[in-house]
């Protein structure tokens, strides 16, 4: 019968061993999440000042002064099939 079989013990050890790998899996996503918030909410935010960068500079120097922009890539060899 079903009695029997769950009484035994291979049976039964396998059981709880799936029943707390499913506490375990149900209890490790609001642990890793109230983890996760407590480390984002330690480090400081970002800075609220209206002044540029000083590290951006060279970003606008590549894209407004064309001397500074690599040179262009060769064509691809065009293929005779």
């Amino acid at each position: 019968s079903v009695g029997s079989v769950l009484t035994r013990e291979v049976v039964a050890t396998e059981v709880i061993r799936a029943l707390v790998g499913s506490i375990g899996l149900i209890a490790s996503v609001p642990i890793s999440t109230l983890l996760a918030a407590r480390v984002v909410t330690a480090q400081p935010g970002p800075t609220t000042s209206t002044e540029p960068a000083e590290h951006t500079d060279h970003i606008e120097h590549a894209v407004t002064d064309p001397d500074r922009l690599p040179p262009p890539r060769p064509a691809p060899p065009e293929s005779s099939t």
